[in-house]
């Protein structure tokens, strides 16, 4: 949290938005990590993540995310 705290206000600074930070920050720090791990039990859940991404923040704000994991989806 601490990272993710101080990434958001850099970025803030930079002339970026909150969301978009937090969107680069859960894409490149977080669901990276994925591509260590058998991908193969995630898979039935990245469409129901994808859903709530874009419910919860709005169709087409997470643009990180959501094509990391269309990549993801498209690797398995």
């Amino acid at each position: 949290m601490t990272q993710l705290n101080s990434f958001v206000a850099v970025y803030v600074a930079c002339g970026g938005t909150e969301v978009a930070a937090i969107d680069y920050f859960i894409a490149k720090k977080i669901l990276r990590k994925f591509d260590q791990l058998s991908v193969a039990f995630i898979r039935d859940e990245i469409d129901p993540f994808i859903s709530y991404l874009n419910k919860k923040y709005g169709k087409g704000v997470m643009v990180e995310c959501i094509s990391y994991l269309e990549n993801l989806k498209k690797s398995i």
